[in-house]
């Protein structure tokens, strides 16, 4: 007869924290739930701290009480539900993204036992513009006049920090803060445009190198009768 005598782990579910960002500059809380042994004769773990490489990441005790998901284990020895740990992770800022393997720390069975959690997030850089072409289309020239066109990046700098390049005499562009995050930039048309004139735009941030989003300009008016 085989009988377990060692002492186990805490186990965590889930165990992974993977998350597709649209908004860049935002946070992801996750509920990581600890189990352990119900044996019976070792105390529950203690949280002492979490251990990630990046400052993005952190970790307190959630005191509120949680479901026994005893399903989502492996291992039937795994039954009591002791406590619950609120991890939060962003992005870190000039980053699209953030890999990496935590450890939560825990007082456990007399000693110091670390277990990992792996941290996926990803996102949209922050001058990625939501569409990267837009078209402005017209009888004429004259009627393209006072035309917009929005275009939503994730960037949270302030609407006077964002810098547009490239803008041909008959374009004029503006930012301000989107609705929902991020920032919006306006482009309209001020004055008549050549016919099917186009341009490339970069957005960038104005104090400094940053990376740049493009955005492409059509335009598309009536050809002159003849």
């Amino acid at each position: 007869m085989l009988a377990w005598v060692g002492v186990g782990a805490p186990t965590l579910s889930p165990g992974v924290i993977a998350e597709a960002m649209s908004d860049r500059g935002g946070a992801v809380t996750r509920t990581v739930r600890v189990f352990h042994p119900a044996s019976g004769e070792i105390p529950p773990p203690v949280f002492k701290r979490i251990e990630a490489e990046s400052p993005t990441i952190q970790a307190v005790v959630n005191d509120r009480p949680g479901p026994d998901d005893r399903a989502a284990l492996e291992s039937s020895l795994y039954t009591q539900n002791v406590l619950a740990i609120d991890v939060t992770a962003t992005i870190p800022a000039g980053a699209t993204a953030l890999e990496t393997t935590s450890h939560l720390v825990f007082d456990y069975a007399g000693r110091e036992v670390k277990v990992p959690l792996r941290v996926q997030l990803t996102g949209r850089a922050e001058f990625s513009p939501d569409v990267s072409q837009v078209l402005f289309a017209g009888g004429t020239a004259s009627a393209l006049v006072g035309q917009w066109r929005a275009v939503t990046l994730p960037s949270r700098r302030p609407a006077g920090a964002i810098r547009v390049t490239g803008l041909p005499e008959w374009l004029g562009a503006s930012a301000s803060s989107a609705d929902g995050g991020g920032t919006s930039v306006v482009l309209t048309v001020t004055s008549p445009p050549p016919q099917d004139a186009s341009a490339t735009v970069a957005i960038t941030a104005g104090n400094g190198p940053a990376p740049a989003g493009t955005v492409q300009v059509l335009v598309f008016t009536q050809p002159p009768e003849r």
